[in-house]
């Protein structure tokens, strides 16, 4: 211990090293700036999303009205041709028409049963 407080040997060599803080000098670009421009393009973005997703979902709906539409559509084409059939049919039977008329009313029930979108179009 004594050689350790009598600085007898070279080895221990103890110095004060002060540091003192840095003070923000011109060199150095304030980070406020940046940070302004980084929050205004994270709220754009979160606009940017806000919009896409109101957007997909007026879409969807819109899709989801436009299947319900062709469906009310394909329901109707199909009674249509039901009754169209029923009629052609009664014509058959009093003799004011042909076979033909009445297997083209059944051939256009069945195309209206079997595929409904073909029957819209």
């Amino acid at each position: 211990m004594s050689q350790l407080f009598g600085f007898g040997f070279p080895i221990y060599n103890f110095k004060p090293h002060p540091q003192l803080p840095a003070a923000p000098t011109e060199r150095q670009p304030p980070n406020h700036a940046d940070n302004i421009i980084a929050k205004r393009q994270d709220l754009l973005t979160v606009r940017t999303t806000e919009q896409q997703v109101r957007l997909d979902v007026l879409s969807a709906v819109n899709q989801v009205d436009n299947t319900k539409a062709s469906v009310e559509l394909a329901k109707i084409v199909t009674d249509l041709a039901q009754k169209r059939v029923d009629a052609e049919q009664k014509k058959y039977e009093l003799g004011t028409t042909t076979i033909f008329f009445v297997l083209a009313a059944q051939t256009d029930l069945t195309q209206a049963q079997s595929n409904p979108g073909d029957a819209i179009h």
